[in-house]
């Protein structure tokens, strides 16, 4: 009976994919925007399923056949440096994936693994085709704040009865929003959070920067209440980072500051249980409360050796959940679906090869976005969209960072609509490097063309 729906799924898929095939640009914007459904199991279809599959399969579906009916007219001749490098080694790390899945013994036991990590390659890589200005970047991003709502709503509504144990190392009761795990919110969130608040600042529409604001506290409070240690970390070292620009600074510290605090202390006087004490326990965990069920550095080990066992390209896309599942792995009574770290996970599993084509694309998207800063300081005294393309590259920089520092002690992107959403930053952050700068009006007493003047809050920016 499963076979049943499945008919009708491909029919909506297929009608989806021809509609926005004309407009590529909101085909790619359906994923973040199906933030409250993409995370959850399609009802009624066999296999491991769930709506992120549908989600990228429109996106890139309609982004295929429009390059296919209507052609390419972008112009690729910046495509060269970092984001070329980027963009190669993106290719490399997908053919790694294709052929350690190949030569893996576990082919079919995680063949969805492999399809989604493919077509996530090929989701970051419609991104970039499609975001060929600014304006289209912010459209991006006002659509992933707007789809933010559907997973910290319910977070936040289912969130608030939770239990310490263990000096907090342990809490029950956390919110999940439209994932099946705290932690996956907690990724999700932490990101968002700052994808939003890049936009308040990087936009002079005031809609705009209402949406990335009240976006940014929706998941600012649904990011707490899921108690993920590691994403209040990442969390709190990309605020680090944003208060060392000072249009940020000005932002946090004027707006969200105050949006955060007022509403607690009415909530608090009005007598309105919060679960500050809990909290407050989560955070002290940090500083030495064990949980008995983690064993981290054996998870590591184990990634370690199985590395060595297939250095060039590893076991194959999901092979960790397998090869920990029987001794002599010392973890086989309780085995974990990866290595809890990004890298050590894609070592294990795609090898030599896949890690250090991850590593290259890192680096080589940090150094584009350094060349974009670089570009517009030499200009941003000019006009206000070099100053906003300033703060897009500072704040999708520091996102980028937030995804770093979450990969290190574990690794969201098991969940389909995660591993879709870090390629989505990752196509925004190359297409911003491939944005050209605005043109100048060359006629005398011309101004340039490219937007007014931006607010006073976007003035002097580091």
């Amino acid at each position: 009976m499963t076979w049943v729906a499945l008919p009708a799924v491909l029919a909506v898929v297929a009608g989806l994919v021809v509609l926005l095939a004309r407009r590529p640009l909101w085909a790619v914007a359906v994923v973040p925007l199906g933030a409250g459904v993409g995370p959850q199991a399609l009802p009624g279809v066999p296999g491991n399923l769930n709506y992120a599959h549908v989600l990228v399969v429109v996106a890139v579906g309609a982004v295929l056949l429009s390059r296919l009916v209507l052609g390419d007219d972008r112009d690729w001749s910046r495509l060269r440096g970092a984001p070329a490098v980027a963009v190669g080694g993106t290719v490399v790390y997908g053919a790694a994936v294709a052929a350690s899945a190949l030569l893996s013994p576990f082919l079919s036991d995680y063949a969805g693994i492999t399809i989604t990590t493919l077509v996530g390659i090929l989701y970051a890589g419609c991104v970039l085709f499609v975001t060929r200005t600014t304006a289209d970047l912010r459209l991006l991003l006002t659509c992933t704040a707007i789809g933010s709502f559907g997973s910290t709503v319910p977070a936040l509504l289912g969130g608030s009865q939770v239990r310490a144990q263990l000096a907090g190392a342990v809490v029950s009761g956390r919110a999940v929003g439209s994932f099946a795990d705290p932690n996956e919110l907690g990724f999700y969130t932490a990101v968002t959070f700052f994808l939003s608040i890049t936009l308040a600042v990087a936009t002079e529409r005031r809609s705009q920067r209402l949406v990335g604001i009240a976006a940014s506290l929706a998941c600012g409070a649904a990011l707490v209440l899921s108690f993920s240690r590691l994403s209040w970390l990442a969390f709190t070292l990309g605020v680090v980072v944003l208060l060392f620009n000072r249009t940020f600074r000005r932002l946090i510290v004027a707006r969200v500051v105050p949006a955060v605090v007022v509403p607690l202390l009415l909530a608090q006087a009005a007598g309105v249980a919060l679960p500050f004490s809990t909290v407050v326990a989560r955070v002290s965990s940090l500083d030495g409360a064990v949980n008995p069920d983690d064993t981290r550095p054996e998870i590591w080990s184990e990634a370690l050796r199985y590395f060595w066992e297939r250095p060039l390209l590893g076991w194959g896309p999901g092979a960790y959940r397998s090869l920990n599942a029987s001794p002599p792995s010392p973890i086989w009574a309780n085995p974990v679906e990866h290595g809890h770290d990004g890298l050590l996970t894609t070592l294990a599993e795609e090898g030599a090869i896949g890690g250090v084509a991850v590593v290259v694309v890192a680096v080589a998207l940090g150094l584009g976005l350094d060349r974009v800063r670089r570009a517009r300081r030499k200009r941003r005294g000019t006009f206000g969209e070099e100053v906003r393309t300033d703060l897009l590259a500072y704040g999708l920089g520091t996102t980028a960072g937030v995804v770093l520092a979450n990969l290190t002690v574990d690794y969201a992107l098991r969940n389909a609509y995660v591993l879709v959403f870090v390629a989505m930053v990752a196509g925004l952050v190359a297409a911003l490097g491939l944005v050209p700068p605005p043109t100048t009006d060359r006629r005398p007493g011309g101004r340039r063309p490219a937007g007014r003047e931006p607010a006073p809050t976007s003035r002097g920016t580091t």
